[in-house]
C-alpha cells in the first residue's frame, strides 16, 4: 500500500528549508540489466555496474524499463559515474556511444555533466546519484524537458560532445543522451573510449546490457 510522506531538511535557523513531498511504493519493474565483463574488477547493484580499475571507479546505468507498460520515451538516458584515482584523467565525450541490438553504435547528442548538482531520488540529496527520467520530466519533477536535451540547451548545462577532453579531477557524473529506443527487451552495448591519463588510454571494456527485473522502493511525486 502506497504511503505519502513529507520530509522537511533543515532547522529553525537555517536559511533554507527543502520541503520535499511525494509518495513511496515498492515496484518491480524489467529493465536494461548490465553484465560484468569477463575478467573484470567489479560488482552489479541492481541495474548499475562497478567497474574498478587501477586508474578509475566507474559506475554506469542504461535507464531503460519499464514497469506496467509504462517506459521511457527517446532520447534514451544513460548515467556514468567516474571516480579518479591517484590523479586527473580526461574523457573524450564524443567516444560515448551506445548500441541497440544489431544496430549501428550511435553518438549521443547532447550531455550534462560534470560537476552539475542535481537532485537524484536515489542519492536523497543534490549530488551525483543516477537520475531518473520519465517522458523527459525527472521523477522529482526538478528535471530537464526532452526539448532541452535534443537542443543542447547550455542554460541547463547540458551541450553537444566535443573533441575537447574534460578534465576529471574527483568523484564526477554525466548523464548522456542518445537518440534511440529505450525499451529494456532490447540488448544495449555500451562503449566509453576516449578515458585517457596524461595522454594515456584507459581500456574500458564494452558493456552489455539485458533484460532483467529489478524489485526496489521507488519515490514518486
Amino acid at each position: 500500500m502506497e504511503s505519502c510522506y513529507i520530509s522537511i531538511i533543515g532547522s529553525i535557523t537555517a536559511l533554507l528549508v527543502l520541503v520535499l513531498t511525494g509518495c513511496v511504493a515498492p515496484i518491480n519493474y524489467q529493465t536494461a540489466v548490465p553484465q560484468l565483463p569477463f575478467g573484470m574488477a567489479g560488482k552489479l547493484h541492481k541495474d548499475i555496474i562497478e567497474i574498478n580499475l587501477p586508474e578509475l571507479t566507474l559506475l554506469a546505468e542504461v535507464q531503460a524499463f519499464d514497469w506496467g507498460g509504462q517506459y521511457l520515451l527517446p532520447p534514451l538516458g544513460v548515467w556514468i559515474d567516474i571516480k579518479p584515482i591517484g590523479g586527473v584523467v580526461t574523457l573524450n565525450t564524443t567516444q560515448v556511444t551506445l548500441k541497440s541490438d544489431e544496430d549501428a553504435p550511435i553518438s549521443a547528442i547532447s550531455y550534462l555533466g560534470p560537476g552539475t548538482k542535481w537532485f537524484s531520488p536515489r542519492a536523497l540529496a543534490a549530488g551525483c546519484g543516477p537520475r531518473m527520467y520519465r517522458t523527459g520530466i525527472g521523477l522529482t519533477r526538478i528535471g530537464v524537458s526532452q526539448e532541452s536535451v535534443r537542443n543542447a540547451d547550455n542554460d541547463v548545462g547540458i551541450y553537444r560532445p566535443s573533441e575537447t577532453p574534460i578534465a576529471i579531477e574527483k568523484d564526477s557524473c554525466f548523464m548522456f543522451w542518445f537518440d534511440t529506443d529505450s525499451l529494456p527487451d532490447h540488448t544495449f552495448v555500451l562503449s566509453i573510449q576516449g578515458l585517457k591519463r596524461s595522454g594515456k588510454e584507459i581500456a574500458i571494456p564494452n558493456i552489455r546490457f539485458q533484460e532483467g527485473t529489478v524489485n526496489e522502493i521507488r519515490g514518486f511525486p
